[in-house]
């Protein structure tokens, strides 16, 4: 199915009760095998004057990555939000695929990246989406690029349908919990997700690197931090540009390397 010229819109992920911990690969919010020139928040309406055209693609299950039918001898899997899915700039230009070509050039050999990004996604949505396909990809390098630790996955019994989802909720909602804007909260969740990843990387043997910490958050929870000045550079105008792109590349690329 090819789109090109339409917009496909903002939606909150909504998962399903009994589908959220399933092991195995799952659809995501957008259509798999298909090519749309606007999402999300890259709408004409905020668009940047003389900027770059290009055309957002989604693999079979809906994911802007690689193929999951893909494998090489090395493979990485990521996860995060809208900055991770790469809102407002060229595929090719994603940290996901910067970094795809730096390893390439350094293991000189092929690699496959699995991009399980979502927009309007949380550190809770990070850490599910890779527990329920790390079994099944089994990836030699988990990167992960946090979303705002402020963002949380809760249930959503609201819908007309009456079913039961969890969906992610984003602290400007207007049915944003108060009582969980504690910031202190938001610390204590990403320890429990930090670790968590941790302790399945291990169980998996599998390297985990991860940034950048948003300023809301203690500096010693990820392995690097970012200039807090990322600038809306991208097509958007909400999203960071392509240099921000290239700048956490070369971080994760770094840690890799220190590590490796």
């Amino acid at each position: 199915m090819s789109t090109d010229n339409s917009i496909f819109p903002f939606q909150f992920l909504k998962t399903p009760f009994n589908q959220a911990w399933e092991k195995g690969l799952f659809l995501g919010k957008y259509k798999p095998n298909s090519k749309f020139k606007w999402v999300d928040t890259d709408i004409p309406k905020n668009a940047n004057l003389n900027h770059e055209n290009f055309v957002y693609e989604f693999n079979e299950y809906g994911f802007r990555s690689d193929s999951f039918d893909d494998r090489s001898e090395y493979n990485i899997l990521v996860s995060g939000c809208s900055l991770t899915v790469g809102i407002g700039v060229a595929y090719e230009d994603t940290w996901p695929m910067v970094l795809k070509k730096h390893l390439e050039k350094r293991l000189k050999t092929k690699i496959t990246v699995w991009n399980l990004a979502q927009g309007g996604s949380s550190p809770e949505y990070v850490v599910r989406s890779i527990y329920k396909t790390i079994e099944v990809l089994k990836p030699n390098l988990i990167a992960i690029c946090w979303p705002h630790p402020g963002r949380v996955e809760l249930p959503d019994n609201k819908n007309k349908f009456n079913i039961k989802h969890i969906r992610d909720y984003l602290p400007g909602d207007k049915d944003y919990p108060i009582h969980l804007l504690n910031k202190d909260w938001w610390n204590i969740q990403m320890e429990r997700n930090i670790i968590f990843l941790k302790m399945l990387c291990e169980k998996y043997d599998c390297q985990f690197r991860h940034g950048p910490m948003w300023p809301d958050c203690p500096d010693n929870l990820t392995d690097f931090g970012m200039d807090d000045n990322w600038g809306n550079g991208a097509r958007d105008n909400m999203h960071p540009d392509k240099e921000f792109h290239k700048d956490f590349a070369q971080q994760v690329l770094n840690h890799w390397v220190e590590n490796f």
